[in-house]
C-alpha cells in the first residue's frame, strides 16, 4: 500500500465564521461551504474564477449539499430554513420553511429527487426536489436529529441525534427498521458506505461505529479522537473512512485492516466537516478558522481508480484503437503481397506468408498496444524502395502523442498549484492590509 502523505492543493479564505459543512460539485468543478457567517460560498477550482457568495440565510448555515447532478445546492440553517440554489453566478434559490427548529443537516439522493433533513425539533423530513413539495416525516427520536442520509439505492435512510441512537428507515413505508445503541453520547453525523451494507456513525463520546444493516450487527469500533467526532463521511472504494473532530485533527481509517491509515493535523480549529470527493481522487476539510482546504488523496485506491477509465469511454477508445489496428493490418498485408522477396521455406507461389495475427477483443490501452507491433511484417520482407504505410507510422505516433500530452498535462497541474499559492498569498496579503488600514483609522480618530 502507498503510504504517501496526503498533499494541499487549494486553500479557500473567504467565510467571516466558522465553516460548518462542505460539499464538492460531482463535476469536480466547484465545492460549495456553509457557514456561522450566514452565507453558502461556490468555490471554483479554477484560479482565474472568482467564488461565489450566496446570502439570504438569516441564522448560521449548517449544511449544505450537492445534487449528483450537480443542479442544486441545499443549505439547512439555523432559521429553521431550507434553501434550494442554483450554483451560478446568479445564485437564486427557492426557500423551504423546513422545521419547527435548527436544521442541522440537509442531504439529496443519488438519484437527485429526493431531499432529507433532519432537525432540532425531532424530526426527519424528505421533500421532493424537482416540486420543491414536501413528502413525508419520520418520527422516532426523541431529541434533536443531528444527521440524516438516504442509503444509495434510496430504499432506506439513516439517522442520528442527541438520544445516543442511530436508527434505520423505510424510506417507502416511513417507518423505523430499527434503532442501535452502541453509543454512549450524542450521535453527530451518520453515513452509508457507497454498497450500502453498512453504516458508519461519530458520537460526542469520541467513538466512530460501524454497523452492517443486513444482519444489524456491530462490527467495528475506533476510539477515533479526543474529543467529539463531528463529521464521517466514507472513500468511494468504501475500503475508507475520513473523520474529523473537535481536536483539529484530520484522521483517515483503513476499513480492511480495521486500524488508523494516516493522522492529519493542518487546521487551527476544530474540524467540522471532511468529505472524499465523488472520484475518490481528492478530499476536503471545513474549520473553525474560517477556511476550506482541498487535499490530493495519494492512496493506491485512488490510483486504480484514476487509470480505469469508465467502461463505455474504455470500450470506444478500444474500439477506435482496433478499427486502426485493422487498417494497418490490411495496409501491411497488400503492401506485403506486392512487395515481399522471395526465401527458402516460404510459402505457396514463393511469398512469405505475414504472421497471423490474433487482434484484441477488449478495449484498452495495454492490451492493444501489446498487440500493435504483431501486425508489422519483418523488416527483412520489406523491400527498401517501398514506402512505410501511413497507418503504421500513425499507431506508432500516438503513443508518442499520449507521452507528450500527459508530460504537458503534468506542467499544467504545476502551474495551475503555482497560481493557487499565489492567490492564497494575494488574499493573506490583503488581509493584512485590511487591518492596518483598521489601525491607522483607529489612531486618526484618537487624534482628532
Amino acid at each position: 500500500m502507498d503510504r504517501e502523505e496526503p498533499s494541499l492543493t487549494r486553500t479557500f479564505r473567504g467565510h467571516k465564521g466558522p465553516v460548518t459543512s462542505i460539499a464538492f460539485n460531482p463535476n469536480m468543478k466547484q465545492i460549495a461551504s456553509g457557514s456561522e457567517d450566514k452565507c453558502v460560498m461556490i468555490w471554483n477550482f479554477k484560479p482565474q474564477l472568482r467564488a461565489f457568495r450566496f446570502e439570504g440565510h438569516k441564522a448560521s448555515v449548517n449544511s449544505v449539499a450537492f445534487a449528483p447532478n450537480g443542479r442544486v445546492i441545499a443549505s439547512g440553517s439555523s432559521d429553521r430554513t431550507v434553501r434550494l440554489w442554483e450554483p451560478s453566478v446568479k445564485g437564486r434559490s427557492t426557500v423551504i420553511k423546513a422545521h419547527a427548529g435548527s436544521v442541522r443537516s440537509v442531504s439529496i439522493s443519488s438519484d437527485s429527487k429526493l431531499l432529507i433533513t433532519a432537525s432540532d425539533d425531532k424530526s426527519v423530513k424528505i421533500w421532493s426536489v424537482p416540486q420543491k413539495r414536501f413528502k413525508c416525516s419520520l418520527l422516532g427520536h426523541s431529541n434533536w436529529v443531528r444527521s440524516a442520509k438516504f442509503s444509495p439505492d434510496v430504499r432506506s435512510a439513516v439517522s442520528g441525534g442527541d438520544d445516543k441512537v442511530v436508527k434505520m428507515w423505510d424510506v417507502e413505508t416511513h417507518s423505523c427498521v430499527s434503532t442501535f445503541y452502541d453509543h454512549d453520547g450524542m450521535v453527530t453525523t451518520t453515513s452509508f458506505n457507497p454498497n450500502g451494507n453498512f453504516v458508519a456513525a461519530g458520537s460526542a463520546d469520541r467513538s466512530i461505529k460501524v454497523w452492517d444493516v443486513r444482519s444489524n450487527k456491530l462490527v467495528q469500533h475506533y476510539d477515533a479522537h479526543e474529543s467529539t467526532v463531528r463529521n464521517v463521511s466514507f472513500h468511494s472504494s468504501g475500503h475508507y473512512l475520513i473523520s474529523v473532530g473537535e481536536d483539529s485533527k484530520i484522521k483517515i481509517w483503513d476499513l480492511r485492516e480495521g486500524h488508523i491509515f494516516y493522522t492529519m493535523q493542518a487546521h487551527k480549529g476544530g474540524v467540522n466537516g471532511a468529505v472524499f470527493s465523488p472520484n475518490g481522487e481528492r478530499f476536503a476539510s471545513a474549520s473553525d478558522d474560517h477556511m476550506v482546504m482541498v487535499w490530493r488523496w495519494n492512496s493506491e485506491d485512488k490510483k486504480m481508480a484514476s487509470a480505469a477509465p469508465s467502461a463505455a469511454s474504455a470500450s470506444t477508445r478500444g474500439a477506435a484503437r482496433s478499427r486502426k489496428i485493422v487498417r494497418a493490418k490490411k495496409t501491411l498485408a497488400a503492401a506485403s503481397k506486392e512487395n515481399v522477396t522471395p526465401s527458402n521455406g516460404a510459402g505457396k507461389g514463393g511469398h512469405t506468408m505475414p504472421a497471423k495475427t490474433k487482434m484484441a477483443t477488449t478495449g484498452g490501452h495495454k492490451t492493444l498496444g501489446a498487440r500493435i507491433h504483431d501486425v508489422v511484417p519483418p523488416r527483412a520482407a520489406i523491400p527498401r524502395a517501398t514506402p512505410k504505410p501511413v497507418a503504421a507510422n500513425l499507431a506508432l505516433d500516438e503513443e508518442k502523442l499520449t507521452s507528450t500530452l500527459g508530460f504537458i498535462v503534468g506542467q499544467l497541474d504545476k502551474i495551475t498549484g503555482s497560481l493557487a499559492r499565489l492567490e492564497d498569498r494575494m488574499t493573506v496579503n490583503e488581509e493584512r492590509i485590511s487591518k492596518m488600514q483598521a489601525v491607522v483609522a483607529t489612531h486618526a480618530e484618537h487624534e482628532i
